[in-house]
């Protein structure tokens, strides 16, 4: 469903469903906030996916170790991870006890079966995917009870966004969705996952382009007394969570087209509302 705001045709919220829009201006860029959940949207609503935008590995790598500590199967631990990465991005990733697969590309056009995996690694930044909630409806699917799925992206709730929305927007103009921590939290109930750990990361070069619109040395040592302040909960440049899946998933609020299609059943993992195979297509 779409709907019409100045001449701008804007998608109903990604997450709530909600048609309620507050508009956003900075300079030369217009984004629309969600008046009901807060999720904030680029105006720009393309049919074509957003560019893409990996974060840093080291935050999966370090998960996947401290996952290999606690291994007490004799069976490999079955990991999907997401965006567009090279031979030698993937190299820390494969491991004796470790079955691991890459997709890229849209999380839509990917066929893997119901509950084939133990972990889902995302390392595309979240607001560079066409559809969070696509993301999660299908990773929900993919993982096993107990399953945990890794993501992050580009904080809105960053100090530096803060001081200077309009250099941040710039930083991120590709994206589509902006989100921050509360947003992932309402995500999580809405899926069905729990949210077991979470935090933000400070990155020097982003602040110094925020705020100075140059991540050169000098700019970046002039940016280090914010990031010393964003060392605060919440406020660090980047996102990140770690989610576990329920066995239950809360039911879609009315407002969302999964609860305007004809249910088909057993294409869902237990407690999951059914949808068509149609809307998983092309959600």
């Amino acid at each position: 469903m779409k709907f019409q705001s100045q001449d701008i045709w804007l998608d109903s919220c990604n997450l709530c469903g909600s048609v309620d829009y507050q508009q956003l201006s900075y300079r030369d860029s217009t984004l629309y906030r969600c008046r009901v959940c807060g999720l904030v949207q680029h105006a720009v609503q393309e049919e074509s996916e957003p560019d893409e935008r990996l974060l840093d590995l080291w935050f999966f790598e370090s998960t996947l170790k401290n996952l290999s500590s606690k291994k007490n199967s004799t069976r490999p631990v079955s990991i999907l991870l997401i965006g567009s990465l090279s031979e030698e991005e993937l190299a820390p990733f494969e491991a004796p006890y470790v079955s691991l697969k890459n997709h890229a590309g849209r999380i839509e056009s990917a066929s893997f079966h119901p509950e084939e995996f133990d972990m889902i690694l995302c390392a595309r930044s979240m607001e560079s995917f066409s559809s969070p909630s696509a993301l999660f409806m299908m990773t929900r699917l993919w993982l096993r009870p107990g399953g945990l799925f890794v993501a992050g992206g580009a904080n809105w709730e960053s100090l530096e966004r803060r001081i200077n929305t309009h250099r941040w927007i710039e930083l991120y103009s590709s994206g589509r969705y902006y989100l921050g921590y509360g947003h992932m939290r309402q995500y999580a109930m809405r899926y069905g996952f729990e949210i077991t750990s979470s935090g933000t990361a400070s990155s020097l070069p982003i602040i110094a382009s925020v705020l100075y619109g140059s991540d050169s040395i000098l700019k970046q040592i002039g940016a280090i007394p914010v990031r010393l302040a964003a060392i605060l909960p919440r406020l660090g440049s980047t996102w990140w969570s770690v989610l576990v899946k329920r066995s239950l998933a809360t039911r879609p609020l009315l407002n969302s087209p999964l609860e305007r299609v004809e249910r088909t059943a057993g294409l869902a993992t237990a407690g999951f509302r059914s949808v068509s195979r149609e809307m998983v297509e092309r959600n």
